[in-house]
């Protein structure tokens, strides 16, 4: 009978304190048992272009600035002042899974600008990968644009081209 009432007091007690004291450890038991990490803080200004995926595999943001130069995690600055300041799953190390690329605010020059997204490498993963990729113009949002890449590296999907 003991063990019967302390299981109830247990349930009527974890029902009652729920929300504030059962559901943030059982948040930062699961985070802490290898649910994805958590995501870093992101540059923005004047352009920011912001891929966000929820798989292992490693995908890269390609931004083409006005004047042609291409920012990527092969070269990740251009002259321009736009810098891949995110890249996530290089080699892959299972990051959160975003990457970014932005211009500081007063940096990003005029013009039109192309994105393009790479299935890069599958890290071990089989199946299907859904992206999103969202702009952020002077303030203004753009997108969110969604993709999926079958298991295919070496895929290519191009996103959108945009003025600023």
């Amino acid at each position: 009978f003991a063990l019967v009432l302390l299981v109830a007091v247990a349930a009527v007690a974890g029902w009652f304190f729920y929300d504030d004291y059962v559901q943030p450890l059982v948040a930062e038991f699961i985070s802490a048992g290898g649910a994805q990490p958590a995501e870093p803080e992101l540059g923005t200004g004047d352009v920011q272009v912001t891929l966000r995926w929820d798989n292992p595999v490693d995908l890269d943001l390609h931004v083409f600035d006005p004047s042609g130069e291409e920012i990527w995690f092969g070269d990740r600055s251009s002259n321009s002042g736009g810098a891949l300041d995110v890249d996530a799953n290089g080699q892959c190390a299972n990051d959160a899974p975003v990457e970014n690329v932005f211009w500081p605010t007063g940096g990003a020059p005029f013009g039109e600008y192309e994105v393009v997204v790479v299935y890069y490498q599958d890290c071990g993963f089989s199946g299907a990968s859904a992206y999103t990729v969202t702009i952020l113009v002077d303030g203004q949002q753009f997108g969110p644009y969604s993709g999926v890449f079958s298991a295919a590296p070496g895929e290519q999907h191009f996103i959108t081209s945009f003025e600023r």
